[in-house]
């Protein structure tokens, strides 16, 4: 035992010797690793098409490419590219301005796929909503004969033209119509669509058609009206704001009445 404390403090000094150097080569070796890291996920994808860009970040929030990168969005005009899948966390909200000047607004909690989003030759978008609330306002550039389109787990919702609330929950879909109208039909059997208009909303399941707000009762009729109530308040969403110019002159974003009238329910035993 003796000897082997003898032979250990033998090369004690020359350990003390190349430690710091030791230490000083492991910090930079660390360090450029991370810098590395950090230069991987703020570098856009490699051919990646820019769709658009952060507007307002309140909270956390990222994006994963179709190669399943990830990156952290930041308030500084972050750029959102097509095929990317954005997802906000708790207690977080955010706002994306479109190249074409619509306008996107996440609550918290939320996972949106911007699966496609075209809009030079042909114009076409598909963006699918699988968890969370989304306000949208989408510009004349997209028609009927060149739609924007949201999909969710429940309902297929051509929306262009139009201004939107569209709320993912436990099996349902539940949208309003803020502004323009729009016919929603069911993703999950053959069902008849339902055209709304402004200030008009409805539920999709996944076992029956598109039901307007004022057809249903009990729990399901009050937590419509509750998301309802939410959308004339501005709930957790505040993308809605008068003067905001979109891409086209000719669009302008309206201002919500303080508090839009409620469906009437009809009367349940």
């Amino acid at each position: 035992m003796i000897r082997l404390r003898r032979f250990v403090q033998c090369f004690q000094p020359g350990l003390r010797r190349r430690l710091p150097t030791s230490a000083k080569h492991a910090r930079s070796m660390v360090n450029a690793v991370l810098t590395g890291c950090v230069l991987i996920l703020l570098a856009p994808p490699a051919g990646a098409v820019e769709i658009g860009t952060v507007a307002r970040l309140a909270g956390r929030a990222d994006a994963r490419n179709d190669n399943r990168e990830l990156r952290t969005l930041h308030a500084d005009q972050d750029s959102v590219y097509d095929k990317d899948v954005v997802r906000t966390k708790s207690d977080s909200t955010l706002d994306l301005t479109m190249k074409d000047g619509s306008r996107i607004s996440l609550a918290a909690n939320s996972r949106l796929e911007l699966a496609e989003y075209e809009t030079e030759g042909e114009t076409h978008a598909l963006l699918k909503l699988t968890r969370g609330r989304m306000q949208l306002f989408v510009t004349r550039m997209f028609s009927a004969q060149h739609p924007l389109i949201v999909e969710t787990p429940q309902a297929r919702i051509p929306a262009s033209g139009a201004e939107l609330e569209i709320d993912v929950g436990f099996k349902t879909t539940t949208l309003f119509v803020i502004d323009g109208d729009l016919r929603v039909t069911s993703n999950q059997g053959e069902y008849d669509a339902l055209t709304l208009y402004a200030g008009e909303g409805a539920v999709v399941r996944p076992d029956a058609g598109p039901v307007p707000v004022n057809h249903l009762s009990g729990q399901e009729g009050a937590e419509a009206q509750r998301i309802y109530s939410d959308i004339g308040s501005g709930g957790q969403l505040d993308l809605i704001a008068a003067g905001i110019q979109t891409g086209d002159p000719s669009n302008t974003m309206p201002t919500v009445p303080s508090a839009l009238p409620l469906p009437t329910q009809p009367n349940t035993p």
